[in-house]
């Protein structure tokens, strides 16, 4: 149990150091192809390369489960509110893991409009708010002292967009 704690340690120093989603996501993917690339780059032995679980997004994946169920109808906030599509469920869960190891799990939400929203509210006007859509699309908002953005990516492959995850590193300073 030690040795397997140390090179899931190991693993994660590895990842920081990196920085990236991508890193993140081959150590935790379940693809070999990703696990090869990652260890191809020398960062990582095959020991240390494996799925690993983080408490946080498993709850987060269960509340977000539970705001599921909630806005599974049409009119569920109210009328003209949508509901929110399986595939948007989907979207959301795949988001959740391919979060890196540097970004805790977000507040969920379901929106509206039936999209899925994830908030890292961190207090004194810092805030990262992203809603994704079942096509994919990350609408977010970002709040840094007096910095205010607004925009669109995507999440494609599996991949946090590098630059949503820079904005989140932003808010820690």
């Amino acid at each position: 149990m030690l040795k397997q704690q140390q090179q899931l340690d190991e693993a994660y120093r590895a990842t920081m150091l990196c920085g990236t989603s991508r890193s993140d996501f081959a150590v935790r993917s379940f693809n070999i192809e990703d696990r090869r690339e990652w260890v191809s780059r020398g960062l990582g032995s095959r020991s240390m390369v494996e799925s690993l679980k983080r408490p946080d997004i498993e709850e987060a994946k269960e509340a977000l489960q539970d705001i599921y169920q909630e806005a599974i109808a049409p009119g569920w906030a109210g009328p003209g509110s949508n509901a929110v599509h399986p595939l948007t469920l989907d979207m959301a869960q795949r988001f959740l893991d391919a979060l890196p190891l540097s970004m805790p799990a977000p507040e969920v939400n379901a929106d509206p409009d039936g999209e899925i929203s994830f908030d890292w509210d961190r207090g004194r006007d810092r805030l990262l708010a992203v809603s994704i859509s079942l096509s994919g699309r990350l609408s977010f908002i970002y709040r840094h002292r007096s910095v205010r953005l607004r925009d669109t990516l995507w999440f494609m492959d599996d991949q946090l967009p590098d630059e949503l995850v820079g904005l989140y590193q932003n808010l820690k300073h």
